[in-house]
């Protein structure tokens, strides 16, 4: 199996280009990719690939003299033509045109303005939408074909500090939008995801953001996320930078891309830099049908000699298809389904049947370019126009040739035997990560639970799961489901190495979902991880698989080591983080309040994951939990670089004298203690327990700790 590892240094006329906020756009079977412009440089350049791996430089598209430093070039094919939008020296956007992806582009408006990182979505209606970069997140606004903007909506985006590089995609009924922040150098530059019913909605944000961040050694400082179908037809690719600084100043960007995972309400990456298989291509392709020889004739039919399985997706990209139609399921005998376009209307048609299974107006001209997408299954066929919903119809389907007749021109042509994203369980799953039900490979199409719409997979007694997983070396991993647990549940979970019998007891909480810990295994390589269910039952939505072991090393930043204990230092944030070396239970210190005002801010820290630091970057820049108090309040916020509160309460302590705080964790459950008493009880129902423990305390907080210490939960 070939592979490819992320770092990816493309060239341009023998040198080095780097490859910042790339955006790639995917037509006609190929790929194009668009990256900034360096700071000294005057020209928007691009390269070509057919399977996002392999690229070549393709030239200049556009050379206008405005495009010098041109930041986050992104072109779209709307309204009959592509459109360019970039934001040079970060100073308002222009918008240029032009009838190819590799250009000329001219420019058509003069500076509109509208900030920095333009990013363009085209809906129903053939409406194009145009996102930007916002103080308050993440502004949308309509664009018509002169490039005027309109009608803004203003998207909640919150990422505790500047947000940018937004990016919208439209899959099934769901609008899924990403976006970056924190300082761009900064090792814990960040991707976040909100998830909307239509393209001015409201973004929720799921449970499991930042959806991309990674700050170790090896790679760190990811982001500007663009999203690209895969050239399966059926998966989806995150294309992002990855930077470096130089020694001599300044830095440079290297082009990464990963398999993303989207499963209904949910979305989840695992950012790798070691070798993972190349995108897979479709099972049959042709870039020119109608003298390929993988084409024969029938009847007045070009059919391709290779059959669909019953459940396949199909691509047909056509120009000027004003009396073309599309054949699908062709048995060889004269009974097939066809889609037919005339002048401005289409009709879905079976040779069985005299009237047709579907009608209707077309909601553009079937020329220059169109690109049709079908995708079938036994009992359903789906059909889109340029990424819009075109007809769905129910009828039974059995696989068959592919093909057309009629006038018109037919190019890339393809498919592949996968339809809803069953494509990715062709490929393990690259660990660690967070990985939807629906990667099981024994229940590929699970229901939807109307309460979150998130996928869940019923487990009862005799029924099992399996996830065919990747570990680029010998690791011991956690694995926990997010899900509910109806009764006493008893299961069995097993890799190649390891085997573990475990009790899941149900929850009576407020929360239906929470976080269930299964206990650890060892991973090496290629591997199966088998749940089975020996009694009871579990409704799983997410399985998460995390190193044990995710720091070797610890953290000092400001505090100071005194005969008494750890003195803060004024002025400054304090950090003192330790890898447990295991699952915490409980975590400890004792503290003592010099003054409990409004400065007052400190906390026992837990699971903490992805710290970073950097001069210019938001405060709290790390993933985990924080216990302890801000002012008056004793608190417990979830922190995913900036704090959300979950639960306080007011609690005055005397001041000068020592005081105890414990936190004791239990699946999902959060019970604090002040001196050997509970303030409270609070649950984070996606919630981790792995990661550094230790202490904050904030620039102005005056206070001093001796004994911090944990208690180990030993393995399940």
């Amino acid at each position: 199996m070939r592979t490819y590892t992320n770092g990816t240094k493309l060239q341009r006329k023998g040198k080095m280009a780097s490859i910042g906020d790339p955006f790639v756009m995917r037509f006609n079977g190929k790929y194009y990719l668009y990256p900034s412009t360096a700071h000294d440089e005057t020209g928007i350049h691009c390269f070509t690939s057919d399977n996002l791996v392999d690229w070549q430089y393709a030239g200049t598209v556009c050379d206008d003299p405005i495009t010098k430093n041109a930041y986050a070039p992104e072109v779209i094919y709307a309204y009959d033509a592509f459109y360019l939008v970039t934001s040079p020296h970060g100073d308002g956007h222009y918008v240029f045109k032009a009838d190819h992806p590799l250009g000329p582009f001219r420019r058509l408006r003069e500076n509109i303005g509208q900030m920095i990182d333009g990013s363009f979505i085209l809906d129903k209606g053939n409406r194009l939408y145009f996102s930007r970069a916002h103080h308050g997140g993440i502004a949308l606004l309509e664009m018509d074909k002169d490039g005027r903007m309109h009608h803004r909506t203003d998207l909640h985006a919150p990422m505790h500090a500047w947000t940018e590089g937004p990016n919208i995609l439209r899959r099934g009924t769901f609008y899924y939008m990403t976006y970056c922040g924190n300082h761009l150098e900064s090792d814990g530059y960040r991707t976040d995801y909100g998830v909307a019913d239509c393209v001015r909605g409201d973004y929720r944000r799921p449970p499991n953001n930042p959806l991309l961040i990674a700050t170790h050694d090896a790679h760190k400082a990811i982001g500007h996320a663009s999203i690209v179908e895969a050239p399966d037809l059926d998966g989806l690719y995150i294309i992002y930078h990855r930077l470096h600084k130089l020694k001599k100043g300044g830095h440079t960007r290297d082009l990464c891309l990963d398999r993303l995972y989207v499963s209904a309400r949910f979305m989840s990456v695992t950012p790798t830099h070691f070798p993972v298989p190349v995108p897979k291509m479709p099972v049959f392709m042709s870039s020119d049908p109608t003298h390929d020889d993988q084409f024969f004739k029938q009847q007045g039919r070009r059919l391709s000699r290779r059959k669909t399985e019953t459940r396949f997706t199909a691509e047909f990209n056509v120009a000027d298809a004003a009396q073309l139609a599309l054949i699908i399921n062709d048995e060889g005998d004269s009974r097939y389904h066809s889609v037919h376009f005339e002048h401005d209307r289409f009709t879905f048609r079976s040779t069985e049947q005299t009237r047709p299974l579907a009608e209707g107006k077309l909601p553009v001209s079937m020329k220059p370019h169109r690109r049709i997408k079908i995708m079938c299954s036994e009992a359903r066929v789906i059909c889109e126009l340029d990424g819009m919903p075109l007809f769905t119809s129910a009828i039974a389907f059995s696989g068959g040739h592919i093909g057309f007749m009629g006038r018109g021109t037919l190019k890339f042509t393809a498919f592949n035997n996968t339809i809803n994203g069953a494509a990715d369980l062709a490929i393990p799953l690259a660990l660690p990560g967070d990985f939807p039900a629906r990667l099981d490979r024994l229940h590929p199409t699970p229901e939807c639970d109307a309460r979150d719409d998130m996928h869940v997979v019923e487990l009862t007694k005799g029924s099992r799961s399996e996830l065919w997983v990747y570990s680029p070396s010998p690791q011991t991993y956690h694995l926990s489901c997010y899900g509910h647990v109806h009764d006493m549940t008893e299961i069995r979970i097993r890799s190649r190495l390891s085997d573990i019998t475990l009790t899941l007891k149900p929850d009576e909480s407020d929360y239906y979902d929470l976080t269930h810990h299964l206990g650890q295994l060892d991973i090496d390589g290629e591997d199966t991880v088998v749940i089975d269910v020996l009694k009871g039952r579990l409704s799983a939505k997410v399985y998460r698989i995390v190193r044990t072991a995710l720091r070797s090393h610890t953290v000092h930043k400001g505090f100071v080591e005194t005969a008494t204990g750890l003195a803060p230092l004024q002025g400054q944030e304090n950090y003192w983080l330790h890898d447990p070396e295991g699952d915490i239970e409980r975590a400890t210190v004792e503290f003592c309040l010099k003054a409990q005002d409004k400065y007052l801010d400190f906390s026992l820290l837990l699971h903490v994951d992805h710290y970073s630091e950097h001069p210019d970057q938001t405060d709290h820049s790390y993933v985990g939990v924080a216990v302890g108090f801000k002012g008056v309040l004793c608190l417990l916020d979830k922190v995913s670089y900036g704090r959300e509160r979950v639960y306080d309460k007011p609690l005055p302590l005397e001041k000068d004298q020592w005081h105890t705080l414990s936190v004791h964790y239990a699946q999902s459950h959060y019970t604090v203690s002040i001196n050997g008493r509970t303030v409270f009880s609070a649950i984070i129902p996606w919630s981790d327990n792995q990661g550094m423990w230790g202490l904050y305390n904030g620039p102005f907080s005056q206070v001093e700790f001796r004994n911090p210490k944990i208690e180990r939960r030993g393995k399940p």
